[in-house]
């Protein structure tokens, strides 16, 4: 599965996206997006703040704003990955 990550806001405004093959199950995303899923109904947005989402590529319905303090140990070698790959987006 590919999947995208999106890092948006901060002081300069700029988003960042960046794409990666993962051998992630669909049941593992799944549980994955449950461990790190933020709860969108609470607007406390900080000012100029870091925001993430993480989707599977080219599933626009699948965008899903995510807590990057909540990933879990087992998957820091794949977020580290993406973390890395942040390109100014296109």
């Amino acid at each position: 599965m590919q999947i995208t990550l999106t890092q948006s806001g901060g002081i300069a405004g700029k988003k960042l996206t960046t794409s990666l093959n993962t051998t992630l199950t669909d049941k593992e995303w799944e549980l994955l997006l449950g461990t790190i899923k933020i709860d969108t109904t609470e607007k406390s947005r900080k000012r100029d703040a870091l925001s993430y989402t993480l989707q599977k590529k080219d599933d626009k319905g699948s965008i899903t704003s995510i807590d990057i303090g909540a990933i879990p140990d087992a998957h820091n070698d794949l977020f580290k990955k993406l973390f890395d790959g942040l390109k100014p987006a296109q």
